[in-house]
């Protein structure tokens, strides 16, 4: 087996497997990885979050999953002051765009159903 190199990237940045599945957009794995133990409210040493990489490739069913736990703060910012709908703007991924900017304003409050909103909600009551 290959020793492991403490200076590797990976190793240096704290990236984790965890990481590396919310950022390829491979929930199953993330949510197999969290079912063993992996934490998924770590932040990597650039303070960036899984939903910054989940953001910056447009991963909304990661970044709703991530919701759904409660254990990410999809609005945190990383050490740059960059949160993740920040990341989905730069990378142009439209509909994590429309769906991070429903977190910002209120409208997507806990236990709003997939694609309603605040108002969708009030109406219903």
């Amino acid at each position: 087996p290959k020793e492991l190199n403490a200076r590797h990237g990976s190793t240096l940045n704290m990236i984790t497997a965890v990481d590396r599945a919310a950022k390829a957009g491979h929930l199953d794995c993330l949510q197999s990885l969290h079912a063993f133990g992996a934490k998924i409210n770590r932040k990597r040493r650039n303070g960036m979050t899984l939903a910054h990489g989940a953001a910056i490739y447009g991963h909304l069913p990661v970044l709703k999953w991530l919701k759904e736990e409660g254990s990410v703060d999809l609005l945190e910012k990383d050490n740059k002051g960059r949160s993740p709908l920040w990341y989905a703007k730069y990378s142009t991924q439209s509909e994590t765009v429309a769906w991070l900017e429903g977190l910002e304003s209120g409208g997507q409050r806990e236990g709003a159903g997939e694609g309603e909103g605040h108002e969708a909600k009030e109406a219903k009551s």
